[in-house]
């Protein structure tokens, strides 16, 4: 190995060639650009995406672009109190506040653009350092101590005074706790619990650090200790060695990492020594060197006056760069911009958005011909001479290898402490210091000779792929054989561009009319076999292959107009033929990262395509048809026309996700909506049918331009492109569960909030209910009006009729008494033997008689208060034991089941059901015969059912009868809606049942 870099050393000659790239983007802003003065005070870079800038001249809002100013108006106690600033501050609900130098502090309302002033009493000279606010209360945080401010009353009164003349790492968490240290003591704060003195295991403590997590960390002279909240104990994470000559710089937060870096004396950076990363989330830490100038910022310090950058690149390199501004205060972009403000206005450093590095140093504007990677370098071939890149010095060096005269370099490869060089007359060996020069044989009627491909076997073989066929050259008896085979079809002109070893004397070749063939070398002899595509049409089958490359069981294949194809080793046949693989043209080379990644180098720039999931990215770059994709040292590197491009694939995927997307306002039927960018959910009345919501993907970069679309589901699930509007109008909502995603176009960050618009009061299901309710009461309350209304006419109807029954029974009774009276006068005045006239006054006391007890029954179905079925069976067992007394027959009355008396009957169904038992019991006594008779009341399930037994002839032979009066029976039955059954012979007598009372 080390002859080989000897004779490398030897042959190359040697000159640096710095990047071309510029890997930051400057940007001044001062009062040209809109700030109101350049002498900047403070910044804060608040949760809205916002940068606010405090001036001794005015308060500025910046959101990457546009400049709004705030500035004190005479009269008008709304504006800004005084211009000239000291510090900003913006609490947990998204309010900033401001002190001025004429002492005091104000709030600014967003939603109002209004400023509110709290003046400090004449004894209170404070300088805030972190202020805390809760419902009614502000704190503040200084030098002297902790003070309280009554936003209702606006007082002040002191909380906590400090002993000491010094206060340093005020922090605040999550949940509006502030930690701080004030010497050798940390002490914590929040509204509920107070102020407490926390632990602290060591003397010396620099000083305190949240991470995103929330987790305080405490930086101590040689290591960094995590507070353990729950144990109320620290627990060290990391320590740095005890060298010689090294202390402790400090730690700044970047995302989630920390910077910790070694000092020389205590004054200077000491550029030899190491600096470390410790990320903060998995307490890991690694090395850094310090050699590439060409880095992303990372963190600022300040050392006897003069400001330094240092940057960090893909974990590799540290670099410091120097500021003149010698700024007050420094900020971190949401896209780690680093922003500074001083006294000549900002100055903003962004990291370049270009994953591309593009790497000259060599005078020829000559087509790349291929790279390979020795002795941790990556060497390219240009027209005759070859570029070596060295990634620990980040030199370019070259060699014009003037021994080829006439003849264009080809390919090349290294192997062990061989060099081999293709040109298009020969191959060359370098071994030793010394070229020999192997010629490959004439080929008759090809005037030249054009290597496509130069592949070193695992047995050190070397096959050679050409305009004129397939080489394959035998590094060991050095003896070059051109071969054919009697099958190949036009093999004089066959043209191959690939050749890959699948194993040993087994390769694959691409050619450029032909296909794909596999060729097997056995002994002496060499076996061909073609593999077809799969479709016969002219574009597929004279796509020619251009690249071959290896994963696993598959081959991938790059072609000139078929674009990329998939081979199945195992089954031998092209696969995915019709599906949606990349169809890129002109294919020249394909890198497999993993198995699933594939780098592709085509016509038009650079490719990514996922395997799996299909995804597919394209990069142009202004490049010329990149080709020879090369994988070194994490990095990807491909060759241009006179130009070598690097990308980190981390940074390809990751550099437009990173830029969050803001939404600033919200704007509901023309008035400001109360908003925080940690809501997620907007609930509007259903009248607030009008929305304007404004939003911004905040970048400082001085060439920052984004596109935006936004999606509103539930009304229009397709993204709609919104140019660069920074805002979107939404009107006629109707209501409903929306949900508004913004996003950069074409991107996948979004930013989704739930919008909730309510139903009209007459839609929603609790309205409907409770006018349900409310009918129900009201139709109720109408029956019970009306039922009382009814019972009310009932009674009179009742006392009416009770009344008028009463005048007519005694009247009635009266004329009654009268007849009785004159008809025994009259008998008195008749002879006895004149039995007519005897007989016909008989039938008159009768009729007297009989009309009484009709009367009777009539006025008795006419009151009310005896209505109930008990009290019928009560009349009716009268009237048949009145009936039946002094005829010889036996009458017997029952009532079985329970509460008969509270089963109501009404006035008619009352005096249907007396007259049908009156005939049932006077056709007994007249037709019978009977002895004996049997009246009961029995429950029927739901009803009752009256039977009526005698033991007499029976009715059988006189059921038609019209004297029987069983028709006026039936028809009364039927009118009271009730079953009648009657049960006659001769011997048992007859039993009538009236059921469903």
């Amino acid at each position: 190995m080390l002859k080989g870099r000897i004779i490398v050393g030897i042959v190359f000659l040697f000159c640096p060639v710095s990047f071309t790239a510029q890997d930051y983007e400057a940007r001044k802003i001062s009062i040209s650009e809109g700030l109101s003065s350049n002498d900047v005070r403070d910044m804060h870079l608040d949760s809205y995406g916002y940068l606010w800038i405090g001036t001794n001249h005015g308060l500025n809002q910046f959101d990457g672009s546009h400049i709004e100013k705030f500035r004190h108006i005479p009269g008008n106690k709304k504006t800004l109190y005084a211009n000239s600033l000291i510090r900003i501050f913006e609490d947990a609900q998204g309010e900033i506040w401001l002190t001025h130098t004429v002492g005091g502090i104000s709030s600014y309302d967003r939603h109002s653009s209004s400023f509110e002033y709290y003046p400090f009493p004449d004894s209170l000279k404070i300088n805030p350092l972190e202020v805390l606010r809760s419902e009614e209360h502000l704190y503040l945080l200084c030098i002297k101590g902790l003070f309280s401010l009554d936003l209702n009353t606006r007082i002040f009164s002191e909380i906590w005074k400090n002993p000491t003349r010094n206060l340093e790492s005020p922090v605040r968490d999550q949940n509006d706790h502030l930690f701080f240290k004030t010497g050798n003591k940390i002490f914590q704060f929040s509204p509920k619990s107070g102020i407490q003195q926390l632990p602290s295991p060591f003397k010396d403590c620099r000083g305190l650090f949240l991470n995103r997590k929330g987790e305080l960390f405490g930086i101590y002279d040689l290591n960094i200790s995590k507070f353990k909240s729950e144990k109320n104990t620290w627990e060290e994470v990391f320590s740095l060695p005890m060298d010689e000559g090294i202390s402790f710089l400090g730690l700044t937060m970047n995302k989630n990492e920390a910077l910790i870096a070694g000092l020389s004396n205590g004054k200077t950076l000491h550029l030899d020594s190491c600096f470390q990363i410790l990320d903060t989330l998995s307490l890991s830490a690694y090395n850094l060197i310090l050699t590439n100038h060409n880095l992303e910022p990372l963190i600022v310090r300040q050392a006897e006056g003069q400001w330094s950058i240092y940057g960090i690149k893909n974990q590799e390199n540290l670099a410091q760069f120097y500021l003149e501004n010698r700024p007050r205060v420094v900020e971190f972009s949401p896209t780690q911009d680093l922003i500074f403000g001083g006294r000549k206005g900002l100055e903003i450093f962004s990291p370049s958005k270009v994953t591309f590095k593009k790497i000259s140093g060599t005078p020829f504007s000559k087509v790349i011909i291929g790279t390979q990677v020795f002795n941790d370098t990556l060497f390219y071939g240009y027209d005759n001479h070859i570029v070596g890149y060295h990634s620990n010095t980040h030199k370019v060096t070259f060699s014009s290898l003037k021994h080829f005269k006439g003849q264009a370099i080809q390919d090349f490869l290294f192997h062990n402490d061989l060099m081999w060089v293709q040109t298009n007359k020969a191959l060359w060996q370098l071994k030793n210091g010394e070229w020999q020069t192997f010629y490959l044989p004439d080929v008759p009627g090809k005037d030249f000779f054009m290597a496509r491909s130069l592949t070193l076997t695992k047995e050190n073989h070397l096959c050679i792929g050409s305009n004129i066929g397939f080489f394959y050259f035998d590094g060991f008896s050095l003896n070059a054989v051109q071969l054919y085979h009697e099958k190949l079809p036009d093999a004089e002109s066959i043209v191959v561009n690939s050749v890959l070893e699948e194993q040993i004397n087994d390769y694959w070749l691409g050619t450029q009319k032909y296909g794909l063939w596999q060729a097997k070398k056995r002994a002496k002899r060499w076996q061909f076999t073609n593999y077809p595509y799969p479709k016969k049409d002219s574009t597929f089958q004279s796509a020619t292959i251009n690249c071959i490359s290896r994963s696993e069981q598959y081959l991938w294949i790059g072609t000139f107009s078929a674009g990329l194809l998939k081979f199945d080793l195992k089954t031998r046949t092209f696969l995915d033929f019709d599906d949606q693989l990349p169809l890129l043209p002109n294919i020249s080379k394909i890198l497999i990262r993993d198995k699933n990644e594939l780098w592709i180098s085509y016509l038009e720039g650079i490719a990514y395509y996922n395997v799996l999931t299909q995804e597919l990215i394209k990069e142009k770059k202004d490049m010329v048809y990149p080709r020879h994709p090369t994988l070194y040292r994490d990095s990807i590197f491909f060759c241009d026309d006179s130009v070598i491009n690097k990308i980190i694939p981390d940074y390809f995927f990751a550099k437009d996700e990173e830029l969050p997307i803001y939404i600033q306002k919200i704007w509901v039927n023309s008035q400001p909506n109360p908003w925080h960018p940690e809501r997620k959910e907007l609930l509007l009345r259903p009248n607030q049918n009008h929305i304007r919501i404004e939003y911004s993907a905040i970048d400082f970069s001085p060439s920052s331009y984004h596109e935006y679309e936004y999606k509103m589901e539930g009304i229009e699930d397709k993204w709609v492109y919104n140019g660069v509007q920074k805002s979107v109008t939404l009107t006629n909502l109707p209501p409903g569960v929306f949900t508004f995603e913004v996003r950069l176009r074409n991107r996948k960050t979004t930013y989704p909030i739930t919008i909730k618009i309510a139903k009209p009061l007459i839609q929603r299901p609790v309205f409907k209910l409770a006018f349900l309710v409310f009918l129900g009461i009201v139709t109720f309350c109408v029956y019970k009006v009306r039922q009382k209304n009814a019972q009310k006419r009932q009674m009179e109807l009742d006392a009416i009729r009770k009344n008028a029954a009463a005048d007519f029974h005694d009247e009635l009774g009266n004329k009654l008494s009268r007849v009785t009276y004159f008809s025994e006068v009259l008998k008195g005045h008749i002879p006895k033997n004149d039995y007519q006239a005897l007989d016909y006054l008989h039938h008159l006391q009768d009729t007297s008689k009989s009309l009484n007890t009709s009367m009777y029954d009539l006025l008795w179905t006419l009151k009310t208060d005896q209505n109930s079925i008990e009290d019928l069976m009560i009349l009716l067992k009268d009237f048949g034991e009145d009936l039946f007394s002094n005829t010889g027959i036996i009458f017997r009355s029952e009532i079985r089941g329970a509460k008969a008396e509270k089963h109501k009957l009404s006035l008619d169904k009352k005096r249907h059901l007396i007259f049908i038992f009156k005939e049932a019991m006077t056709n007994i006594l007249k037709h019978s015969q009977a002895k004996n008779v049997w009246f009961r009341l029995e429950r029927d399930q739901k009803s009752f059912k009256i039977i009526l037994i005698d033991d007499g002839v029976g009715l059988d032979h006189k059921l038609n009868s019209p004297g029987q009066g069983l028709i006026n029976i039936q028809s009364r039955a039927e009118k009271v809606n009730c079953e009648l059954n009657i049960q006659t012979t001769t011997e048992e007598g007859t039993t009538i049942i009236l059921s469903g009372i």
